[in-house]
């Protein structure tokens, strides 16, 4: 079985690391930069290159969605569905959490505990909410990908919200807590999970918790941040771009590394094996 990993133009450490890794587990792996990828339609048909490489000969893509090349890594995830390929993070997941309002009321219509969200197109609403105290200090705003302004001064929140509002920016406020915070990283039915420097073993309630999110979302590989509520956990944020190395320091990066190629390997072979064609087909790929 042959995969494709896609990423940025230069390989980050962790991905030399999962590449080495991967060989273990797969018996070919490319890697291929964003930029170098070229795709074309025409009469219907749809060609996928990368340096004259034929990207639609490999059997799973892992392609990890940053918010500036979000469009193309869509594209690459529906491309590759199309062509009954597997798939690590589907299209409509990346669809779905890029829209950061869209990912809260998903997961407040599912009745996940999550922060306090408040969403607007005007200012003006938000700006009223804050002056009649309806919403709480500090709050929390998210410009962009993986950037938080904490603020505690509705002076300066209503500045941000005009700037937000001149960028064109979604104009969303969300309430933050003073409950112990966590970080947790889930591959499958792997659990890395740690606080204040510390690992942190999670209730039974909090992992069928993020089993839970994660099938709202359709995707096993995930990293969420949430308050610890009793048993319960409630949701500060939810990335599909795993900062896999914060886990390091308290595990192993050869373990977690592992478990992630063993995850994905397991994955694409259940998910062919589930196509009586492609089966065969990929019977005759395996080792």
């Amino acid at each position: 079985m042959k995969l494709l990993i896609v990423g940025r133009e230069k390989p980050t450490n962790v991905i030399l690391s999962f590449l080495q890794i991967s060989k273990n587990y797969f018996r070919t792996v490319h890697y291929a930069s964003l930029s170098n990828i070229d795709i074309n339609l025409e009469k219907e048909k749809i060609s996928l290159f990368s340096k004259n490489k034929d990207l639609l000969n490999f059997d799973v893509l892992f392609a990890i969605p940053r918010k500036k090349t979000i469009d193309i890594t869509m594209s690459l995830a529906s491309i590759f569905q199309i062509n009954k390929k597997y798939v690590c993070i589907p299209f409509n997941t990346i669809s779905l959490c890029k829209d950061l309002f869209l990912l809260f009321f998903t997961l407040n219509a599912a009745k996940i505990p999550i922060i306090k969200t408040y969403y607007a197109t005007n200012p003006e609403i938000l700006k009223r909410k804050l002056s009649q105290n309806q919403i709480k200090l500090p709050v929390i705003i998210r410009p962009k990908e993986e950037a938080e302004i904490i603020l505690n001064n509705k002076e300066s929140i209503k500045t941000v919200l005009d700037t937000l509002e001149k960028l064109e920016q979604p104009l969303i406020i969300q309430e933050l807590k003073n409950d112990q915070k966590i970080n947790i990283l889930s591959i499958g039915s792997s659990f890395f999970s740690q606080t204040n420097g510390k690992k942190y073993d999670l209730y039974i309630e909090q992992k069928n918790m993020i089993y839970r999110i994660k099938q709202i979302l359709n995707t096993q590989i995930i990293e969420i941040v949430a308050y610890i509520n009793g048993n319960s956990l409630i949701v500060h944020s939810i990335s599909l771009t795993p900062k896999f190395n914060k886990f390091f320091t308290l595990y192993e990066k050869e373990k977690i590394l592992s478990i992630l190629c063993s995850f994905i390997r397991n994955s694409a072979d259940n998910f062919y094996e589930k196509n009586p064609i492609i089966k065969i087909i990929n019977t005759i790929k395996k080792y």
